[in-house]
Protein backbone atom coordinates (compact mmCIF):
# COMPACT_ATOMS: atom_id res chain seq x y z
CA UNK A 1 0.00 0.00 0.00
CA UNK A 2 2.08 3.08 -1.21
CA UNK A 3 5.14 1.28 -2.20
CA UNK A 4 6.50 1.31 -5.96
CA UNK A 5 7.88 -1.13 -7.95
CA UNK A 6 10.29 -1.28 -10.55
CA UNK A 7 8.48 0.45 -13.32
CA UNK A 8 7.38 3.40 -10.57
CA UNK A 9 3.87 2.37 -10.30
CA UNK A 10 2.35 1.54 -6.68
CA UNK A 11 2.49 -2.12 -5.34
CA UNK A 12 0.16 -4.50 -4.97
CA UNK A 13 0.44 -6.94 -2.03
CA UNK A 14 -0.91 -10.17 -1.08
CA UNK A 15 -2.72 -10.40 1.93
CA UNK A 16 -0.93 -11.60 5.04
CA UNK A 17 -1.75 -12.91 8.87
CA UNK A 18 0.70 -9.89 9.94
CA UNK A 19 -1.14 -7.28 7.99
CA UNK A 20 -4.73 -8.84 9.21
CA UNK A 21 -2.99 -8.50 12.80
CA UNK A 22 -1.89 -5.10 11.96
CA UNK A 23 -5.10 -3.91 11.14
CA UNK A 24 -6.47 -5.26 14.13
CA UNK A 25 -4.54 -3.95 16.19
CA UNK A 26 -4.92 -0.42 14.68
CA UNK A 27 -8.65 -0.84 14.65
CA UNK A 28 -8.89 -1.45 18.42
CA UNK A 29 -6.08 0.87 19.29
CA UNK A 30 -8.49 3.47 17.24
CA UNK A 31 -11.84 2.29 19.00
CA UNK A 32 -10.10 2.82 22.45
CA UNK A 33 -9.28 6.30 21.47
CA UNK A 34 -12.76 6.73 20.36
CA UNK A 35 -14.02 5.24 23.90
CA UNK A 36 -12.04 7.79 25.43
CA UNK A 37 -13.05 10.89 23.65
CA UNK A 38 -16.56 9.63 24.65
CA UNK A 39 -16.71 8.96 28.21
CA UNK A 40 -14.22 12.36 29.09
CA UNK A 41 -15.80 16.04 29.81
CA UNK A 42 -15.95 17.70 26.58
CA UNK A 43 -14.98 20.72 29.51
CA UNK A 44 -11.36 19.55 29.28
CA UNK A 45 -11.16 20.58 25.30
CA UNK A 46 -10.53 24.09 23.97
CA UNK A 47 -13.18 25.16 21.45
CA UNK A 48 -10.52 24.56 18.87
CA UNK A 49 -9.89 21.05 19.77
CA UNK A 50 -13.32 20.45 19.64
CA UNK A 51 -13.85 22.34 16.29
CA UNK A 52 -10.84 20.01 15.56
CA UNK A 53 -12.41 16.94 16.63
CA UNK A 54 -15.85 17.42 14.88
CA UNK A 55 -14.31 17.98 11.25
CA UNK A 56 -12.10 14.97 11.56
CA UNK A 57 -13.82 13.29 8.56
CA UNK A 58 -12.03 10.42 6.08
CA UNK A 59 -11.18 11.18 2.77
CA UNK A 60 -11.65 7.66 0.14
CA UNK A 61 -10.26 7.48 -2.78
CA UNK A 62 -13.00 7.71 -5.00
CA UNK A 63 -10.62 5.26 -7.91
CA UNK A 64 -10.66 2.91 -5.57
CA UNK A 65 -14.44 2.57 -4.47
CA UNK A 66 -15.89 -1.29 -5.81
CA UNK A 67 -16.73 -2.00 -9.13
CA UNK A 68 -14.58 0.27 -10.60
CA UNK A 69 -10.95 -0.77 -12.94
CA UNK A 70 -7.64 -0.53 -10.70
CA UNK A 71 -6.36 2.77 -11.59
CA UNK A 72 -3.66 3.42 -14.14
CA UNK A 73 -1.06 4.39 -11.26
CA UNK A 74 -1.05 0.74 -10.15
CA UNK A 75 0.27 -0.75 -13.50
CA UNK A 76 -1.00 -4.02 -15.16
CA UNK A 77 -1.76 -6.24 -12.35
CA UNK A 78 0.14 -9.63 -12.32
CA UNK A 79 -2.11 -12.85 -13.33
CA UNK A 80 -1.29 -14.46 -10.22
CA UNK A 81 -3.14 -11.54 -7.87
CA UNK A 82 -6.36 -11.93 -9.51
CA UNK A 83 -8.66 -13.01 -7.95
CA UNK A 84 -6.67 -13.39 -4.60
CA UNK A 85 -6.57 -11.31 -1.31
CA UNK A 86 -4.89 -8.30 -1.31
CA UNK A 87 -3.83 -5.30 1.10
CA UNK A 88 -6.15 -2.37 1.05
CA UNK A 89 -5.33 -0.01 -1.31
CA UNK A 90 -6.70 3.24 -0.10
CA UNK A 91 -4.57 4.61 2.83
CA UNK A 92 -7.39 6.32 4.30
CA UNK A 93 -9.17 2.73 5.15
CA UNK A 94 -5.74 2.02 7.07
CA UNK A 95 -7.73 1.06 10.18
CA UNK A 96 -11.23 0.08 8.79
CA UNK A 97 -9.97 -3.57 8.69
CA UNK A 98 -10.96 -4.10 4.99
CA UNK A 99 -9.04 -6.20 2.61
CA UNK A 100 -9.90 -6.12 -2.00
CA UNK A 101 -9.81 -8.74 -4.23
CA UNK A 102 -9.04 -7.41 -8.26
CA UNK A 103 -11.30 -9.57 -10.21
CA UNK A 104 -10.08 -9.78 -14.26
CA UNK A 105 -12.99 -8.70 -16.85
CA UNK A 106 -13.13 -8.75 -20.36
CA UNK A 107 -10.53 -7.68 -23.07
CA UNK A 108 -8.04 -7.23 -20.02
CA UNK A 109 -10.37 -4.89 -17.63
CA UNK A 110 -10.18 -5.31 -13.85
CA UNK A 111 -12.55 -4.60 -11.45
CA UNK A 112 -12.08 -3.96 -7.68
CA UNK A 113 -14.00 -5.83 -4.96
CA UNK A 114 -13.61 -4.54 -0.82
CA UNK A 115 -14.44 -6.99 1.78
CA UNK A 116 -14.28 -6.95 5.51
CA UNK A 117 -11.34 -8.03 6.96
CA UNK A 118 -13.14 -9.73 9.72
CA UNK A 119 -13.99 -13.75 10.62
CA UNK A 120 -16.49 -14.75 8.06
CA UNK A 121 -19.90 -16.38 9.51
CA UNK A 122 -17.13 -15.79 12.35
CA UNK A 123 -15.06 -18.98 11.06
CA UNK A 124 -13.71 -18.02 7.74
CA UNK A 125 -10.71 -15.48 8.11
CA UNK A 126 -9.30 -13.44 4.63
CA UNK A 127 -6.84 -16.09 3.71
CA UNK A 128 -8.78 -19.16 4.98
CA UNK A 129 -8.74 -21.70 2.41
CA UNK A 130 -12.19 -22.29 1.57
CA UNK A 131 -13.07 -18.26 1.44
CA UNK A 132 -10.19 -17.37 -0.88
CA UNK A 133 -11.74 -20.15 -3.38
CA UNK A 134 -15.26 -17.93 -2.73
CA UNK A 135 -13.12 -14.85 -3.59
CA UNK A 136 -11.71 -16.22 -6.50
CA UNK A 137 -15.16 -17.55 -7.74
CA UNK A 138 -17.33 -14.25 -6.80
CA UNK A 139 -14.55 -11.85 -8.49
CA UNK A 140 -14.32 -14.04 -11.58
CA UNK A 141 -15.97 -12.77 -14.53
CA UNK A 142 -18.00 -15.51 -15.36
CA UNK A 143 -19.61 -16.03 -12.22
CA UNK A 144 -21.85 -12.49 -12.61
CA UNK A 145 -22.40 -13.72 -16.27
CA UNK A 146 -23.49 -17.62 -14.95
CA UNK A 147 -26.36 -15.64 -12.56
CA UNK A 148 -27.43 -13.20 -15.11
CA UNK A 149 -28.00 -16.22 -17.57
CA UNK A 150 -29.56 -18.30 -14.73
CA UNK A 151 -32.46 -15.62 -14.25
CA UNK A 152 -33.40 -14.95 -17.80
CA UNK A 153 -33.37 -18.81 -18.23
CA UNK A 154 -35.81 -19.03 -15.13
CA UNK A 155 -38.22 -16.00 -16.79
CA UNK A 156 -38.71 -18.40 -19.25
CA UNK A 157 -39.60 -21.15 -17.53
CA UNK A 158 -41.92 -19.11 -15.40
CA UNK A 159 -43.74 -17.95 -18.61
CA UNK A 160 -44.23 -21.35 -19.57
CA UNK A 161 -46.07 -22.30 -16.17
CA UNK A 162 -49.33 -21.17 -17.67
CA UNK A 163 -52.39 -21.97 -15.36
CA UNK A 164 -54.10 -24.93 -14.89
CA UNK A 165 -56.86 -27.01 -13.00
CA UNK A 166 -56.67 -28.03 -9.14
CA UNK A 167 -56.53 -31.31 -10.26
CA UNK A 168 -53.91 -31.42 -12.84
CA UNK A 169 -50.15 -31.73 -12.05
CA UNK A 170 -47.57 -29.61 -12.56
CA UNK A 171 -45.28 -30.37 -15.61
CA UNK A 172 -42.19 -32.89 -14.54
CA UNK A 173 -39.92 -30.70 -15.92
CA UNK A 174 -40.63 -27.16 -14.81
CA UNK A 175 -40.75 -29.47 -11.09
CA UNK A 176 -37.28 -30.17 -11.87
CA UNK A 177 -36.78 -26.98 -13.26
CA UNK A 178 -37.86 -25.38 -10.06
CA UNK A 179 -35.77 -27.20 -7.76
CA UNK A 180 -32.40 -26.92 -10.05
CA UNK A 181 -33.07 -22.74 -10.04
CA UNK A 182 -33.37 -23.01 -6.52
CA UNK A 183 -30.43 -24.66 -5.88
CA UNK A 184 -28.40 -22.55 -8.13
CA UNK A 185 -29.40 -19.49 -6.56
CA UNK A 186 -28.78 -21.04 -2.76
CA UNK A 187 -25.23 -21.54 -4.36
CA UNK A 188 -24.90 -18.65 -5.16
CA UNK A 189 -25.92 -17.26 -1.44
CA UNK A 190 -23.49 -19.63 0.02
CA UNK A 191 -20.28 -18.16 -2.41
CA UNK A 192 -21.18 -14.32 -1.32
CA UNK A 193 -21.71 -15.01 2.49
CA UNK A 194 -18.49 -17.15 2.60
CA UNK A 195 -16.60 -14.41 0.69
CA UNK A 196 -18.24 -11.27 2.25
CA UNK A 197 -19.53 -12.07 5.84
CA UNK A 198 -23.17 -11.88 6.94
CA UNK A 199 -24.35 -8.59 8.05
CA UNK A 200 -22.47 -7.31 11.29
CA UNK A 201 -19.50 -5.68 9.37
CA UNK A 202 -19.49 -3.00 6.27
CA UNK A 203 -19.22 -4.68 3.06
CA UNK A 204 -20.83 -8.19 4.06
CA UNK A 205 -23.39 -9.84 2.35
CA UNK A 206 -26.48 -7.76 3.61
CA UNK A 207 -25.36 -4.38 3.67
CA UNK A 208 -25.64 -4.48 -0.22
CA UNK A 209 -29.54 -3.96 -0.82
CA UNK A 210 -29.41 -5.73 -4.37
CA UNK A 211 -28.99 -9.08 -2.51
CA UNK A 212 -32.00 -8.48 0.34
CA UNK A 213 -34.44 -9.71 -2.83
CA UNK A 214 -32.03 -12.80 -3.57
CA UNK A 215 -32.30 -13.39 0.35
CA UNK A 216 -36.05 -13.12 0.66
CA UNK A 217 -36.89 -15.39 -2.29
CA UNK A 218 -34.45 -18.37 -1.17
CA UNK A 219 -35.86 -18.37 2.13
CA UNK A 220 -39.63 -18.14 0.52
CA UNK A 221 -38.33 -21.13 -1.50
Amino acid sequence: MGTKNESGNLKLKLLTEDYLRDQIARRTANNERNIERTVSKRSIFSKEEEEEEETEIKTYDVDLLPSKPLPERYGTIPKPFLGRPIEELDPARGDDQTFMVVGERFKGKTSLYRFSASNALFVFSPINPIRRIMLFILSHRLFDICVILTILVNCIFLAMDVPRPEDEHVPIHLEIAEYLFTTIYSIEMVVKVIARGFVLREFTYLRDPWNWLDFLVILLA
